[in-house]
């Protein structure tokens, strides 16, 4: 008698997120989350495991009490990033790496999943010999896509090399979130880049269906950002933009800033001190308090900065999916995207500004854009092009013996 086969086993080397509470929001599908997507990979990934009767192990790099719920294992191991600089930070994560490297020898997992420290794979080397399959997701680019590859620090550079050739000698294929991460990749492993991936994020459109239609006639206009307050997601380039609203007498645009980060309180301040009354903050959000603002807004602002390696924003999805145009920088626009979008250079104030005077002044215009968002919003509903289904392409001719 044939003896059963072992199952499947992932080990994930993940990013910051609550993954308790992304699981409470996946089994118990609860409406409280803080974003419409929830843990969108992480939620996919839970789905994912518990189609193959996979066991898992998912290592977070932020703090947390670890769990277990049946046969998957989530452990809070955090890498301390913004901790240290220079030379401490290349330390300290080298230590991390080997802290990794011994969970993944206990573990003993069939696949991984490489999510963060980019820049260190290639000390999994040390695996070169095993049957593991590695597999990178790519939910960023791997440097600021305004930048080339020789404006980078001498020491990123190197570290990318090396990366390069981990990918081209120890991987076999790639999931990537955007287009603009194709040629990265190319650049560091010299045209030998891994097979890629492409996935977008996906969403239940069920979650959208009590946003109002975007309404040009109702008055105040209204601008809506929501996401990380840092300084290279261009949040402090959106005060600029509001205080030349203003000189220029827009006083009828509203801006509304949904979102937490290390610049919340900064931000608060400037607001209070300058007197900007067009300005709101409302911190970090949950779901219904971010379907009251999309109901509101008139469009949505992605103004990150030539600094940030952003991927594929999911802000400028969910403002398709609630039908809105989105008004986005340059350094964080996909082609997906573009029949819905109003392109600005990054850190262009008065681009963003003509940009919005332009929809409040152009019925038309304005018009065109949502319509076009509404033909969009099917790409980000299909689950052929999510994740999910990224995964199992590529598992299916790694480690197909594990997929029955």
């Amino acid at each position: 008698m044939e003896s059963a086969k072992r199952p499947l086993r992932i080990y994930w080397l993940a990013g910051p997120s609550d993954f308790e509470n992304d699981y409470k929001t996946w089994s118990e599908k609860r409406t409280n989350a803080t974003s419409f997507g929830g843990g969108v990979f992480v939620e996919q990934f839970y789905q994912f495991c518990h189609e193959m009767n996979a066991d898992a192990h998912i290592v977070s790099t932020t703090r947390g009490a670890d769990f277990r719920v049946g046969r998957l294992a989530v452990e809070y191991r955090p890498d301390g990033q913004p901790a240290v600089g220079g030379w401490r930070y290349h330390v300290r994560m080298i230590g991390f790496m080997f802290s990794i490297m011994i969970s993944v020898f206990r573990f003993k997992p069939d696949v991984i999943l490489l999510n963060v420290a980019e820049r260190y794979w290639f000390m999994l080397y040390v695996f070169y010999f095993s049957k593991i399959e590695m597999t990178p997701f790519y939910h960023m680019c791997l440097w600021a896509r305004m930048k080339t590859f020789d404006e980078l620090p001498f020491a990123q550079k190197i570290l990318l090399r090396m990366t390069g050739r981990f990918l081209t000698h120890r991987c076999r294929a790639v999931l990537s979130i955007s287009d603009a991460i194709t040629p990265q990749l190319n650049q560091i492993t010299h045209g030998k880049s891994p097979k890629v991936v492409r996935f977008v994020p996906i969403y239940d459109r069920a979650l959208f269906k009590d946003i109002c239609p975007p309404s040009w006639h109702s008055a105040p206009f209204r601008v809506l950002f929501v996401g990380r307050l840092s300084t290279d997601k261009g949040v402090y380039d959106l005060l600029k933009v509001a205080n030349l609203l203003r000189k220029r007498s827009r006083d009828n645009v509203i801006i509304d800033i949904s979102g937490t980060g290390d610049e919340l309180e900064n931000i608060r301040g400037l607001v209070r001190q300058e007197g900007m009354k067009g300005v709101n903050v409302h911190g970090q959000c949950d779901r219904n308090t971010l379907r009251y603002l999309y109901s509101q807004c008139h469009v949505v602002i992605v103004p990150t900065t030539r600094d940030f390696a952003e991927g594929f924003n999911r802000v400028s999805i969910e403002t398709v999916l609630c039908g809105r145009p989105v008004l986005i920088s340059t350094a964080a626009i996909e082609a997906d995207i573009t029949s819905a979008a109003i392109e600005v250079r990054p850190g262009d104030i008065e681009g963003y500004v003509n940009a919005i005077s332009k929809l409040q002044d152009d019925s038309a215009f304005y018009a065109n854009l949502c319509s076009a968002a509404i033909r969009l919003q099917q790409l980000f509903c299909d689950p052929t092009r999510g994740w999910e289904h990224g995964l199992k392409e590529i598992l299916a001719t790694t480690a197909g013996s594990n997929l029955s």
